[in-house]
This record gives structure tokens, sequence and C-alpha cells, in this order.
């Protein structure tokens, strides 16, 4: 899945700043916009990461973003600190 958390902070820091001249309710819906805006921005671009989801033994689930490294679904991977790497087959 692409991962655009970057840009959506960003789009919803810029809209509470420009819809806050509004007021309240301004920079209410300039905060929705801006994170829609951002995180469709930064995929359009193709600047977007790559976060996938993961299952580990006790059955747990958890988001972990790769940068780099990319998998398909149902490989097996090890979890080292903040990154993923490939289990051998």
């Amino acid at each position: 899945m692409p991962e655009t958390t970057a840009g959506k902070g960003y789009g919803a820091l810029t809209g509470l700043m420009i819809g806050a001249a509004a007021g309240p309710i301004g920079a209410i819906a300039g905060v929705g916009a801006g994170f829609w805006m951002g995180g469709t921005v930064q995929e359009a671009s193709d600047l977007s990461g790559t976060a996938y989801e993961i299952e580990n033994s006790q059955g747990e689930r958890s988001i972990v973003r790769s940068p780099n490294a990319r998998f398909t679904p149902g490989q097996k991977v090890t979890q080292k600190g903040a990154r993923l790497v490939a289990q051998p087959d």
C-alpha cells in the first residue's frame, strides 16, 4: 500500500494555517482538505513510500514502513528494528 503520511501531515498543517484566516470552522475544513490533498499530491508525484501490514507468530498485526525494500503479499519477512528483511525460502 502506498505510504503518504508525510504528505498528509504537511497538507493538514498548511490547510490549518490557511483555513484559520476564516476562523475555527475554516481551520477544521482546511485541515481536512489539506490532509486529503497532501496525500494525493505525494502519491501522484510518485514520492510515496511503501507500507506493509505484517502479522507475527502470535497473530498480532502491525504496519511497517519500508522506503527501499519491496516484498510480495505472503512473503515471509523478519523485522529487525524498524526494517523488514526477507527470509530465505
